[in-house]
C-alpha cells in the first residue's frame, strides 16, 4: 500500500444525540447514546406501527427529533424521487415531495433505488437520488433549493445507478460519484444548494460506497473509501490531505470510525477475480495522526480472514464486527485485528450493524434482527423476526446443471440480457428485504423497500 500526505489543520465533530439518527449510520460511527432500545420482540409483540412508503426505496431512515424521513422512487423508470415524513409517535405520514428525474433508469430489482440515504439536522433534511436531484427541504416539507447533478457534470455512468449516501458537515452537503465516467467530490451549502467545493477524481471504475465525515481535532474531515484507494479531504476546502492506493474490493462497503481510527470494509465483486487475501487484508484500521501540522495515516493492522459485504463494518465496545455475503460474523480486536471469534449469523447483512449500550445490532436481509452483547465472547441475547413468516420471499432452488457441462472460457456474462426469473435465481433477491435502519432513545427504525416499521421500547 502506498501513502500520500500533506499539511493539515483540525477536525470538528457532528455527533448523534439520543434522540437523532442524523444521515447514513447515524454521524458515521453507527453508533447511539440511546440506551433504552428493544431487545426482543415478535411481528405480534413489539412492532409499534408499520406504514407503506408509496414507490420502492433502498435508503435508510433518518431522523429529527419527532421526525422519521425515508426517501424512494416510483414511475418504471424512476421519473420520481420523492421524499417522506413520518411522525416517530405513531408512523402518521406528514408530507410527501417530489423531485422529478434528469437521468432515468429502469426500476427493477437489480438497479439502485433511492439508496442514498439522506442526512438531517436541525434546518433541514438533504436528499441525493440517482435521477440527479440534489435538494434541502423544510423539516416541513418546503424545497428550499434544488439542482441537478446529472445536467451540471454528465449522466452518472455506474451500470446500476447511484447509491452512494450523502454526508455532512455543520455548514456543507457531501455527496460523492465515483463512475466510469468523470468522478467528483462535492460539497454543498446546506442554505443555499450551492458549492462550497468540488473536487475533481479522474476516471475510476463504478463504486457505490458513501462519504464519511470524522470528528476529533476540530476541523472536518471527508473519507472517502473507493475503487481501490482511501483519501481524505480538507472538510472546508475540498483539498486533498493524504491517500493510500493499493485497496482491493472497497467498491461497495464504506468506511467506519472510531475515535481518530478509520475501518475499511471490502467485499468480493460479483463476476471479477480477486485474490481472496487482498480483499480481507483491504478490510483495514488505519490511524489518523497529525505531527508539526502534517496530517497522515497509519496502517495499523489488516484483517487476516475477515471480509464485509454490502454492510459497513461496526466499531465498538473494542470489537469490530464485519458480516460476509453468506452471513459468517467476524469480531476482530479493535486495537490488534486479532479474531475474537467467527460464527455464522443466518444469513448476509445489507443493512448496516448498530451499537448500542451493551448490544450489537446486526440486521439480516431476510428480515431478521440478530441482537448480540458487545465483547470478545459471542452471545446472541435475541433473534426477532420483523416480519411474519407468511411475509417471507419465496425460496429461489438452484437450477440444475447437466453432469460435465462448463462455460466456454473467456464467455462475457451479459446480464441485461438474462432472463429475469434466473436473474433472480443468480441474486437470490426477493422483498421483502431489510435495507437499512435507524436507532433513537426506546425506537428501532427499519426500512424495507415499501414499508417502514417501528419496534419500540414500551
Amino acid at each position: 500500500m502506498t501513502v500520500w500526505i500533506i499539511a493539515w489543520g483540525l477536525l470538528t465533530a457532528n455527533p448523534v444525540t439520543a434522540d437523532t439518527w442524523p444521515g447514513f449510520r447515524g454521524d458515521g460511527s453507527a453508533v447511539t447514546p440511546a440506551e433504552n432500545l428493544p431487545v426482543r420482540w415478535t411481528p405480534e409483540d413489539g412492532v409499534a406501527w408499520r406504514v407503506a412508503v408509496s414507490g420502492y426505496g433502498q435508503s435508510a431512515p433518518v431522523v429529527w427529533k419527532d421526525r422519521v424521513f425515508v426517501t424512494s422512487v416510483d414511475g418504471p423508470e424512476q421519473e420520481r424521487g420523492l421524499v417522506h415524513a413520518y411522525h416517530l409517535a405513531d408512523g402518521q405520514r406528514l408530507w410527501t415531495r417530489e423531485l422529478t428525474a434528469t437521468q432515468t433508469l429502469e426500476n427493477m430489482f437489480r438497479n439502485s433505488r433511492a439508496a442514498s440515504t439522506p442526512v438531517v439536522d436541525a434546518d433541514g433534511v438533504y436528499v441525493l437520488f440517482a435521477g440527479g436531484q440534489l435538494a434541502g427541504l423544510t423539516h416541513d416539507g418546503e424545497i428550499r433549493w434544488q439542482r441537478c447533478l446529472v445536467e451540471q457534470y454528465g449522466e452518472f455512468q455506474n451500470g446500476r445507478g447511484l447509491s452512494s449516501s450523502l454526508a455532512q458537515t455543520g455548514s456543507a452537503v457531501i455527496a460523492l460519484v465515483d463512475h466510469e465516467g468523470p468522478s467528483y467530490a462535492l460539497a454543498v451549502s446546506k442554505q443555499t444548494g450551492e458549492n462550497r467545493w468540488q473536487t475533481d477524481r479522474g476516471t475510476r471504475s463504478s463504486s457505490w460506497s458513501s462519504p464519511l465525515v470524522t470528528p476529533g481535532f476540530g476541523r472536518p474531515l471527508v473519507i472517502l473509501s473507493s475503487s481501490g484507494t482511501i483519501e481524505a479531504l480538507d472538510g472546508e476546502t475540498g483539498r486533498g490531505l493524504w491517500g493510500l492506493r493499493g485497496l482491493v474490493g472497497n467498491h461497495i462497503p464504506s468506511p467506519g470510525f472510531s475515535g481518530n481510527r478509520i475501518f475499511v470494509g471490502a467485499c468480493e465483486a460479483e463476476h471479477i477475480p480477486m485474490n481472496p487475501r487482498d480483499i480481507s487484508r483491504s478490510n483495514c484500521c488505519l490511524s489518523l495522526t497529525q505531527s508539526e501540522g502534517q496530517a497522515g495515516v497509519e496502517v495499523v493492522w489488516t484483517a487476516r480472514r475477515a471480509v464485509s459485504y454490502y454492510s459497513t463494518p461496526l466499531a465498538y465496545r473494542g470489537g469490530v464486527y464485519y458480516v460476509n455475503k453468506v452471513g459468517v460474523l467476524y469480531c476482530l480486536d479493535e486495537q490488534t485485528g486479532e479474531e475474537h471469534y467467527v460464527e455464522r449469523i443466518g444469513g448476509p447483512c445489507w443493512a448496516s450493524a448498530i451499537g448500542a449500550g451493551q448490544y450489537v445490532y446486526l440486521f439480516l436481509k431476510k428480515g431478521k434482527v440478530a441482537v448480540i452483547r458487545a465483547g470478545p465472547e459471542f452471545e446472541l441475547v435475541a433473534l426477532n423476526r420483523v416480519w411474519s413468516e407468511d411475509e417471507d420471499p419465496p425460496e429461489y432452488q438452484p437450477l440444475p446443471i447437466p453432469a460435465g457441462f462448463r462455460l466456454p472460457k473467456n464467455l462475457p456474462l451479459d446480464l441485461d440480457a438474462m432472463d429475469e426469473g434466473l436473474l433472480r435465481r443468480i441474486f437470490a433477491y426477493g422483498d421483502p428485504i431489510l435495507y437499512g435502519a435507524a436507532a433513537v432513545e426506546g425506537h428501532l427504525l427499519l426500512r424495507t423497500g415499501e414499508a417502514l416499521i417501528c419496534v419500540r421500547n414500551e
